[in-house]
């Protein structure tokens, strides 16, 4: 099976401005970042420095729990 990797964003962005914006941006999950430990550490840093907001990420868990007792995972 071959992967595919869709290029606009990354063409556009660095792998850690991606992943914030992505989050900025509303979603709740960062799918598939070309660098797994610098997207993660992207947003790190972005709550450290009032980027993202603690309670940003943690309204994201809480969607995120829900969706996974609903669907019984």
């Amino acid at each position: 099976m071959r992967k595919v990797q869709l290029g606009a964003i990354t063409l556009q962005y660095t792998n850690a401005e991606a992943a914030v914006g992505t989050l900025q941006a509303g979603a709740d999950i960062v799918l598939g970042p070309q660098n797994f430990v610098e997207a993660f550490d992207a947003v790190v840093k972005a709550v450290e420095d009032g980027v993202l907001t603690e309670q940003r990420i943690d309204q994201s868990v809480r969607r995120i729990l829900k969706l996974k007792k609903e669907i019984g995972r």
